[in-house]
């Protein structure tokens, strides 16, 4: 599952950090009890505020979702993620796993930093180029567009709350069933049966 975070805008606002990314990773914790992702590359975009980066990343580790490896180039090489071309690129990443996978060896337990070379590609184009479904944020016409163009099942965060242009962006895309909220299907197996297959 690649996940694309962006960042909060007047057409989608994402609230507190701390409540955005219990949602989140709440969301990605219950796309794994659906059995049908194993694990998950969350990406950072430019416009994703640190506060809302440390707080999805303590998440997910308060969550006790195993971590595989985090990478940031900008602890490595003092650079600052920037857009290009109007597209999503993503220097600083977190990769976990489903604590029920099998795959799980203790070795991949621990969160281990790992150091990006100065002509590593854009980190977010690779897991796009793997993912069997994308977890997107509602923020961005362009994101979006990227996701619905990989042919894989898209489940948006933050959908209720996409307002003007975003709101109608979503409303067709919906319609066509291009994607879905994700919040109607990252539903938890407590509350609900998994309706992952589905998509």
């Amino acid at each position: 599952l690649a996940v694309a975070i962006g960042g909060p805008t007047r057409l989608c606002r994402f609230g507190k950090p701390e409540t955005f990314a219990a949602e989140l990773v709440d969301q990605i914790s219950n796309a794994f009890d659906s059995t049908h992702f194993k694990s998950a590359c969350v990406a950072f975009s430019a416009r994703t505020p640190e506060a809302v980066k440390r707080a999805v990343e303590r998440a997910l580790e308060e969550k006790g979702l195993p971590f595989i490896y985090s990478a940031s180039a900008e602890e490595e090489e003092g650079r600052v993620m920037r857009d290009e071309e109007g597209g999503f690129v993503s220097r600083r990443v977190v990769v976990v796993r489903s604590p029920s996978d099998p795959a799980n060896a203790p070795s991949l337990t621990k969160k281990i930093k790992i150091g990006l070379a100065v002509s590593d590609p854009n980190l977010y184009a690779g897991a796009m180029a793997w993912a069997d479904g994308v977890l997107v944020t509602a923020d961005s016409c362009s994101m979006l567009s990227e996701a619905l163009a990989l042919g894989v099942p898209v489940f948006v965060a933050r959908f209720a709350e996409a307002k003007g242009k975003m709101s109608r962006f979503l409303a067709d895309a919906a319609t066509r069933g291009a994607c879905v909220d994700a919040a109607t299907v990252f539903v938890s197996s407590k509350n609900q049966t998994p309706s992952g297959d589905a998509a």
